[in-house]
């Protein structure tokens, strides 16, 4: 089976949704954007203690009850495989299959009497072919195919124990039955003996004997008795060490809770495999489950769904909030729930794999793009250093200069890639809807033996302009080595520095085109257009002999050197408006101000 799309009408915050899902999702966005109400759609369509309960008013988008609540998941189911069987079996002649395909959906037209939405399901091979799904009481025959999982925020390991006993415990007799009969006697022996419990016993048979006269003794007895041995467990955590092992400790704290509740939901899975407890399909939703973990907990738990344990949960939405989550996602739909200029909620998805040069080193790849995937516009940069310069300024520009919206902070992100590998991030933050910007150096590398250059920048630029407008490189071509004056010494910085001034020059028409589609490209690197802008008399009260040459020295020191302790406002301000950092207006949209 594979999760193939969904739609999504008039529901809460969605107007209108379609999107294309797979068998592992995750679903994320910043706050109060709609992750919920994602995971509410799929358990309305799946869940049936949700579903009983009918949509109310306020399920309706913008309360407009005159629309149908539209609910809607495809289903490929085309591949001969247990679970493909299985949903053919269960459906049997209730409805067709065309091409292979099985359309579930719910409907919630609104009661106007009864003050609330009916929800009727149908299921078909298509749109046209749709039929009612059978149901008695609450569960349809849709309910005995799918088992929702619904993992909350504030998932209990209690209640997972309560939940499945059964599962837990296979059996409900033990091997000490004796000694725990004689325990339940002694208890209930100490407590009938119990001075308060005979001090009760007397005023008891006092009172009776005022009514009624006779040799009798009214004596309370105790009968605890054990119903169900194992109904009463609670977990709790204690140290391994022998010195401390008397010691336990209730896992009352909501990290380990959810550590451990992770924990038990891995051994349930896999009981239910190895019993075949329950041959539904199970379909998990899980809710910002990295609430309360550590930063490093949360990396443990994406390395325990997306990679260690990842068999155990084949159908899987998680919703996120946290950069964490994405470390170890691999085969996975990325879906973004965002908000657009005019405050209507968007949704953009993507397959993600992680690029095949980083496969064994994908935490690294992950950890970077994640920094990025929660924001509206990003600038990727090569290095720390700019990082360091362009984040210095527009926290300048904000908060000191104020000609800049403080809250555009939420929307911006300035990412190091650590090197020159931009384009596998142009393509995913593109596809979902993020902007990205690039500010990357005029490289040239010498062709030995030959007084030419392979324009390393140049074609670097011309690669990632052709991946943003959806052509192969092939249709432009990439730049020939360009072949520089004799009489310039290439080793020498200065004529290395001219050779790239002149290319920058032949291809300044391209550059300035490349720059609509937020690719900025440095005449020489970042070190030599920051000198550019700066004005002469801040230059001159610089300790620097060679400003250049200091930066580029050791370039994240210090350049973080020169921003504390030399970079006032006004150079900030300078630097800002300068044409060589257009890339910073753009990211913070600048043209949208007065300046």
């Amino acid at each position: 089976m594979k999760l193939k799309n969904i739609k999504i009408n008039n529901f809460r915050n969605f107007k209108e949704v379609s999107l294309d899902l797979d068998n592992k999702n995750i679903i994320f966005g910043r706050n109060d954007f709609g992750k919920t109400n994602f995971l509410y759609a799929l358990r309305f369509l799946f869940d049936p203690t949700v579903r009983k309960n009918g949509f109310q008013i306020t399920d309706y988008h913008k309360r407009n009850i005159d629309e149908k609540i539209i609910i809607q998941v495809e289903l490929d189911i085309s591949e001969q495989c247990d679970d493909n069987e299985f949903i053919r079996a269960r459906v049997k002649g209730a409805t067709s299959f065309s091409e292979d395909t099985l359309i579930i959906q719910i409907e919630g037209e609104f009661d106007q009497e009864k003050q609330i939405g009916n929800p009727v399901l149908k299921w078909g091979g298509a749109i046209d072919e749709m039929s009612l799904i059978t149901q008695k009481g609450i569960i349809s025959s849709l309910d005995n195919i799918f088992e929702v999982i619904y993992v909350s925020p504030n998932i209990s390991p209690t209640e997972l124990f309560k939940k499945h006993r059964t599962l837990l415990y296979k059996e409900t007799k033990t091997d000490n039955t004796d000694k725990i009969n004689r325990a339940i006697e002694f208890l209930n022996t100490v407590i009938s003996q119990d001075s308060r419990v005979q001090h009760v016993n007397s005023q008891l048979t006092e009172k009776y004997k005022e009514i009624r006269s006779e040799s009798v003794q009214i004596k309370l007895q105790s009968e605890h008795e054990v119903s169900g041995i194992f109904n009463h467990l609670t977990p709790y955590i204690h140290d391994e060490n022998p010195a401390v092992e008397e010691f336990l400790y209730p896992t009352a704290g909501d990290g380990r809770q959810k550590i451990l509740a992770y924990a038990l939901t891995n051994l349930i899975e896999e009981l239910k495999i190895e019993e075949k407890a329950d041959k539904r399909i199970s379909i998990f939703l899980m809710e910002e489950i990295e609430n309360s973990l550590h930063p490093t907990m949360q990396q443990i738990i994406s390395r325990n769904l997306f990679y260690k344990n990842k068999d155990l949960y084949p159908y899987l939405f998680v919703t996120t909030h946290s950069e964490h989550m994405f470390t170890y996602a691999d085969e996975v739909k990325l879906i973004r729930i965002y908000k657009d200029k005019e405050g209507f909620v968007q949704n953009n998805s993507v397959f993600f794999l992680v690029p095949e040069e980083y496969k064994g080193t994908r935490k690294i790849f992950n950890e970077k793009l994640a920094e990025a995937l929660f924001f509206d516009r990003v600038l990727l940069v090569e290095g720390m250093s700019e990082k360091i310069l362009f984040e210095y300024i527009i926290e300048k520009m904000i908060y000191e200069v104020g000609c800049i919206d403080f809250n555009v902070v939420e929307e911006i992100k300035v990412l190091s890639i650590e090197g020159i590998g931009f384009e596998s991030y142009i393509r995913f933050l593109n596809e979902l809807g993020i902007t990205a910007l690039i500010k990357t150096d005029n490289d040239i590398k010498k062709i030995n033996n030959e007084n030419k250059v392979t324009l390393l920048g140049i074609r670097r630029c011309q690669k990632m302009n052709a991946m943003i407008n959806g052509v192969s490189n092939d249709k432009y071509g990439l730049a020939e080595p360009y072949q520089y004056c004799t009489g310039l010494n290439y080793e020498s910085i200065s004529d290395r520095n001219k050779v790239k001034h002149e290319v920058y020059k032949t291809y300044k028409s391209e550059i300035e085109k490349w720059a609509d589609n937020g690719i900025y490209l440095s005449e020489i690197e970042l070190e030599e257009d920051l000198y550019a802008a700066l004005p002469e008399d801040h230059i001159h009260k610089l300790p620097f002999s060679n400003f250049i040459t200091h930066l580029q020295d050791a370039k994240k020191k210090n350049m973080n050197e020169y921003v504390n302790n030399y970079l006032t406002t006004d150079i900030a301000k300078t630097i800002f408006y300068d044409d060589r950092f257009n890339c910073l207006k753009k990211l913070v949209g600048v043209d949208e101000y007065d300046y």
